[in-house]
């Protein structure tokens, strides 16, 4: 109800169908290699490789939501997280 239009295709529904021609700010995008999101994330990098403001990271066997856990490799993201936002 909150998108008008073809959901299939809104980018309010989704990012991936939005235009980053050109890349507004930076998009760091940390996503694990056990999550439902993995596949869209390569995709999405794929759409964009060619973008120097893109960057995907991945990490294997993380599962979503993985940075907010405390764990060791959580704090390792923490610490690119600050880093690109500084």
């Amino acid at each position: 109800q909150y998108a008008p239009g073809d959901i299939k295709t809104s980018p309010l529904i989704s990012p991936f169908h939005g235009d980053f021609n050109p890349i507004p700010v930076e998009i760091y995008l940390y996503v694990g290699t056990h999550e439902i999101f993995y596949p869209s994330a390569v995709e999405f990098q794929k759409k964009h490789e060619n973008k120097s403001d893109f960057h995907l990271r991945v990490y294997p066997e993380m599962i979503h939501c993985w940075p907010l856990m405390p764990m060791k490799e959580a704090i390792h993201v923490h610490d690119e997280i600050i880093s690109a936002i500084s």
